[in-house]
């Protein structure tokens, strides 16, 4: 019996960033999951156009995890000892650029519709943005389409898909910057009309913007000069896999963030007037301002804590905020 040929010299490499991308892959979904979890229970009533769009993620990115399973297995499992599997792309081509550009157009389209909602002036630097995020998502597809047609990893170098991934991972970059730009503008903005109580929450939703879309954009860039620094090999694959995750979880994560409308008394300090004690209203906190008439203890005995949210922004002229809202994130249209 002949014995089984040696292991190439760049196994290592070749695996590494396969394994870890995926790890993170999984570790992300298992966070998304919490995340929709919370959406689900906290805000049932939501906009029907808002639930469907954190369902159709969450399927997408569901079905997307058990492809990066498929593809661990081809490579690993069934594949195991036979080093020339780890050179192809199997499924990877499709659940990595494909379904995480289309993820990323979703999520970037939603932020560009924030930034309408907030500032109808700004509806011209939606659009662009808009068009960028557009241009490369159809570029990520397009590479998942092409992609799958290589032999190997080693073929990623060719001219078409280099120019397909420099679009796909310029334009992420460029998107996410530009937006978290603009969001950090007429946030700021927005903080500097609005009473203290609503302060606390714009600032806690600005920063959140800026670090989801700086996060994002960072891992694009470590993907892009992992690819011109070695193109024909793997190195790339560990940030994109995870580049989808970050965005689908940026989305439940802004939609869940609405919850810490509860929480800004308790963050205001003792300067605020008086103090803030709760109120558990069916199984939920909301809370209850004794200094103001407008906040009359009687208003929230009949109401459900997503209710009284919304009457708590309202009477603080918060802006366009859905119901069980935050400041600032203006969900209705």
């Amino acid at each position: 019996m002949s014995a089984p040929p040696p292991p190439p010299p760049n196994v290592t490499s070749a695996i590494a960033p396969i394994l870890l991308g995926t790890l993170f892959n999984w570790c992300l979904y298992g966070v998304l999951v919490v995340q929709v979890y919370l959406y689900d229970f906290y805000f049932p009533s939501d906009k029907r156009m808002f639930k469907m769009l954190v369902y159709f993620v969450f399927f997408i990115e569901s079905l997307q995890t058990a492809f990066t399973g498929a593809d661990l297995y081809y490579w690993l499992a069934s594949g195991f000892g036979n080093f020339a599997r780890l050179e192809k792309p199997y499924l990877s081509s499709f659940d990595t650029p494909f379904m995480g550009s289309l993820v990323a157009l979703i999520i970037q389209s939603f932020f560009c519709y924030r930034i309408w909602v907030l500032k109808r002036s700004f509806s011209g630097l939606a659009l662009v943005i808009g068009l960028v995020s557009f241009t490369e998502g159809v570029a990520g597809m397009t590479l998942g389409i092409y992609g799958h047609t290589v032999a190997n990893f080693a073929e990623a170098h060719k001219h078409t898909l280099t120019v397909l991934i420099y679009i796909t991972l310029i334009g992420d970059v460029i998107a996410d910057l530009m937006i978290a730009i603009t969001m950090t503008c007429l946030l700021s903005e927005t903080r500097k009309q609005e009473h203290q109580y609503s302060k606390n929450a714009i600032s806690r939703i600005l920063r959140l913007t800026v670090e989801t879309n700086v996060l994002s954009a960072s891992v694009a860039i470590i993907a892009l000069v992992a690819y011109i620094a070695a193109p024909s090999q793997t190195y790339y694959f560990c940030p994109t896999a995870v580049i989808g995750k970050i965005y689908s979880n940026t989305l439940l994560v802004m939609f869940n963030n609405r919850i810490i409308l509860r929480d800004i008394p308790h963050s205001m300090g003792s300067d605020s007037a008086n103090s803030y004690p709760l109120k558990t209203t069916t199984s939920h906190i909301v809370p209850i301002i004794h200094n103001s008439a407008a906040f009359a203890e009687s208003t929230f005995k009949s109401e459900s804590p997503s209710h009284a949210g919304a009457r708590v922004a309202s009477n603080l002229n918060l802006g366009t905020i859905h119901v069980g809202g935050v400041p600032g994130i203006a969900f209705t249209s």
